[in-house]
């Protein structure tokens, strides 16, 4: 399912804004001036999605609804308490629509220790790396972040025993769009190797690029251990069907002598994207002189295993070379290989082996950007990113939208981006909605 709309109706009491998203270039630029909304539009999606509903309480607005390219629309509608009740938390209405025709409703009510007989004394004993800063706030001892109770329930419900079912139909809407929401504070992450105590609340805040190094070479590892096994299942049975081998299925000789060029190049291609040791490259390439009938058979299933030992790395191959490609295309005096090991391997013009975190604000900003897009997403996925200007040079931001367009038709995702800046438009302004000021 994709989004073909979202909307917000009497924003801040001001603004209404009406965001067509672009299905065929599957990247959206929402542009205008500071305080009109931007931020927080990428915000309400995410929240949406992620069932985190309290910017919807904090933000003034009529309703915000989200219609899908399947003719449904959900609208998340706040009511006001009236009268004494007015300073109590916002109830919100949510609601599925189709042919503009209202076919279910949920009321999200905030959540009220009294209807639980719930000790809200305990939630910072219950989780360690929540600290109470006032009657009914909590401080996040890592982020900093303030949270109410209610986002304390939306975030740690689980853990509390508090999560409030929600109809079927709303987790079936929401669950249809997996939301990566790039904020502009994205060069940190929150080191999660061990889990929290009560007398050590306090986790590291580690650069995300180290972070994200760390998660590559897991994901190398993980692949290089798919290709272990499949190669030992073939190799086990090597000898029975080479001996069971009809001669329909041999190859021809023209035809094994490109498939033996094409196994070379692909493996040479796993070599440099530090998936295939290079030892690999002298102990398996076969390039016979001659080709007898005997030879033939068995190069025929000899190809045909190689090939279907490299289709595991497919995919990841495909995205560590647009990942490098874009790397050392943007980078001077610097470029980047891969290690199962290390993860990113930076090295400067002189070869000299440099640590993440010593390459510049703009440089990480690229990374984390690429690696996101590349990485951190299923097939559907909506990417929101706020400001992806940050610290880059004017040059690297006028070809941001190239990048992202090439990485999103790689990987079936979509972009909704938040900006100022007119570089990373560049000459796509048809991907542009430029947010409006009220009617004079």
């Amino acid at each position: 399912m994709r989004i073909s709309k979202i909307s917000v109706i009497n924003l801040f009491g001001i603004f209404n804004h009406v965001i067509p998203l672009n299905k065929a270039d599957r990247i959206t630029i929402i542009h205008g001036p500071n305080g009109f909304g931007k931020t927080i539009l990428l915000n309400m999606i995410n929240g949406f999605f992620s069932a985190d509903y309290s910017v919807f309480r904090s933000v003034p607005l009529q309703e915000f609804a989200i219609e899908f390219e399947s003719g449904y629309q959900v609208k998340v509608t706040p009511r006001k308490p009236s009268g004494r009740a007015s300073k109590q938390p916002v109830n919100l209405n949510i609601s599925l629509w189709q042919d503009d025709k209202q076919i279910e409703k949920y009321l999200v009510k905030p959540f009220i220790p009294d209807d639980y007989d719930f000790p809200i004394a305990q939630i910072d004993d219950i989780i360690p790396e929540l600290d109470r800063v006032g009657p009914r706030t909590w401080q996040h001892m890592t982020t900093g972040e303030i949270y109410d109770l209610d986002q304390v329930v939306t975030n740690f419900g689980d853990i509390l025993g508090l999560r409030k079912k929600e109809p079927k139909w709303l987790t079936h809407l929401r669950e249809s769009i997996q939301t990566r929401f790039l904020e502009t504070q994205r060069l940190l992450s929150i080191a999660r190797s061990s889990p929290y105590t009560r007398h050590q609340r306090e986790r590291p805040v580690l650069p995300a690029i180290n972070t994200y190094s760390r998660e590559l070479a897991a994901k190398l590892q993980s692949v290089l251990a798919d290709y272990a096994k499949l190669s030992q299942e073939l190799d086990s049975t090597f000898p029975a069907r080479l001996v069971s081998q009809p001669r329909s299925a041999q190859l021809t000789k023209p035809e094994l002598r490109k498939r033996l060029s094409e196994l070379d190049n692909n493996r040479l291609r796993l070599v440099e994207a530090g998936l295939l040791d290079k030892a690999a490259m002298a102990i398996d390439v076969i390039r016979p002189q001659a080709i007898d009938e005997r030879t033939k058979s068995v190069l025929s299933v000899y190809v045909s295993d190689v090939q279907k030992k490299f289709h595991v790395f497919d995919e990841t191959a495909a995205r560590l070379d647009l990942f490098k490609k874009v790397i050392n295309q943007r980078f001077q005096y610097k470029s980047i290989t891969y290690d199962r090991d290390a993860g990113f391997v930076f090295t400067n013009s002189n070869h000299a082996t440099l640590s993440p975190e010593c390459l510049s604000s703009g440089e990480q900003h690229e990374i984390v950007l690429l690696y996101e897009m590349l990485f951190h997403f299923v097939p559907g996925t909506l990417f929101l990113i706020d400001e992806p200007e940050l610290s880059l040079h004017v040059a690297w931001q006028a070809e941001f939208l190239s990048d992202t367009s090439e990485i999103a038709k790689l990987a079936s995702f979509d972009v909704l981006i938040a900006t100022h800046s007119p570089q990373i438009i560049n000459k796509r302004w048809d991907l542009t909605v430029q947010l409006e000021g009220p009617a004079q």
